[in-house]
């Protein structure tokens, strides 16, 4: 029987634990709509209750992190809420009976990502 040396050893040890980070943050590129932080939340929230009521807008939450150009945001989201928020964004087409699109051009846990697809 061949005895292991320490570097197999090491190779075959992996982590048993997956870190899940706590926010994400997502690059929003809106259309329709000048932008404002109040305004930005607010579409949040109406695409949030328009799918899901208003205890999904309750449940779910994003805060505007900041507004880059004049369309495009960074918002900063609870990890439970990415799918749900990813969701009803993609699905909204009207805010205050008017025609708006919400693409996310990239979602990330670490902001430094979302920063440097800016520059």
């Amino acid at each position: 029987m061949r005895s292991e040396t320490s570097q197999e050893r090491r190779k075959q040890v992996t982590s048993e634990y997956i870190l899940r980070p706590r926010r994400w943050f997502l690059l929003l590129e809106i259309e329709g709509f000048e932008l404002t932080k109040i305004s930005i939340a607010g579409m949040v929230q109406h695409a949030i209750q328009t799918l899901m009521g208003k205890v999904g807008c309750g449940i779910h939450s994003a805060e505007v992190v900041k507004i880059c150009s004049p369309n495009t945001a960074i918002i900063s989201l609870p990890a439970d809420s990415l799918i749900p928020l990813w969701g009803s964004l993609t699905l909204m087409r009207t805010f205050r009976d008017r025609h708006c699109r919400i693409l996310i051009t990239k979602a990330s846990p670490f902001l430094m990502t979302i920063c440097e697809s800016l520059s």
